[in-house]
């Protein structure tokens, strides 16, 4: 059982064990984290989407990353390449590590603190998104502005769009002049041509539901409602777990009633489902 909450999660350790009325290394702490995992991973499986702030580009490798044990803190020689959302992998790390902040051009904050001192070298980011070149309707659309859809919105920042020829070489195209619809995922490159071909666009990129700062807007209304329903069914599992299997259902037939184990997903979650559900 992982007892560090994962990066999938619209919430935080605190906030997630506060509503579950537990401490965090108190009585039932990993039990109630690992419903709020579950709860975050089903919560996606039901709307279509990763609701998550997080990046989709290559991964780097940085050597001498210092970490000191139960603090969130890491320095190293230069965040250059490093970016908001990336998730971070390292010996000395807590699974489900991610960046939350670049503090200064040595120093960045985690979402969890390191389990031990160290100097490590830290695995950044995950793999950007691969796509299709599609083809163009020349009566419709003009050759240079056919958009590019990413998978996940909405859009934070496009770092990168990458065509991979026949020999499998990357080539990075022009972002000048590109404009993008973030809600939607919609990518314009008005200064650059993508080619028809099958898994040949990378697309490098961050997206997802975050919390206003100073740096960035953020999606307020989005991220209430997917911490609400993060923790209604992490409330619900977490009952389950305590109280029996299933949350007591009760049926009536003939005058007569029934009570016996019900696993309908609560209403409440229904209705929240629907407002997050991918367009």
């Amino acid at each position: 059982m992982i007892s560090t909450l994962l990066p999938i999660a619209v919430t935080t350790p605190e906030e997630g064990l506060a509503y579950l009325w537990r401490e965090a290394g108190g009585k039932d702490s990993s039990k109630a984290i690992a419903a709020l995992n579950q709860a975050a991973a089903l919560l996606e499986m039901l709307t279509g989407r990763k609701l998550s702030f997080r990046t989709y580009r290559d991964p780097v490798t940085i050597a001498g990353v210092g970490t000191q044990a139960n603090e969130k803190a890491l320095t190293m020689a230069t965040t250059v390449a490093v970016k908001v959302g990336d998730s971070v992998a390292g010996t000395t790390l807590s699974p489900g590590s991610r960046v939350e902040s670049i503090d200064s051009d040595v120093a960045i904050t985690l979402n969890h603190a390191a389990l031990a001192d160290g100097s490590i070298s830290a695995a950044f980011g995950s793999a950007p998104e691969v796509h299709d070149g599609l083809a163009r309707d020349p009566w419709t659309w003009d050759r240079n502005d056919w958009p590019l859809y990413t998978n996940e919105t909405p859009i934070v920042e496009v770092f990168a769009v990458k065509t991979i020829d026949s020999e499998g070489v990357a080539t990075a195209l022009s972002l000048t002049g590109m404009r993008l619809h973030k809600q939607s995922g919609a990518i314009f490159l008005p200064n650059a041509i993508v080619e028809i071909g099958r898994a040949n666009v990378e697309i490098h990129y961050s997206a997802g539901l975050r919390w206003p700062s100073s740096t960035l807007n953020g999606n307020a209304e989005e991220v209430m409602i997917a911490q609400l329903a993060t923790h209604r069914l992490a409330q619900a599992h977490f009952q389950d777990w305590a109280n029996g299997p299933g949350r007591a259902t009760e049926t009536t037939l003939g005058g007569l009633s029934r009570r016996s184990p019900g696993f309908e997903l609560p209403e409440d979650v229904k209705a929240m489902v629907q407002v997050l559900r991918r367009p």
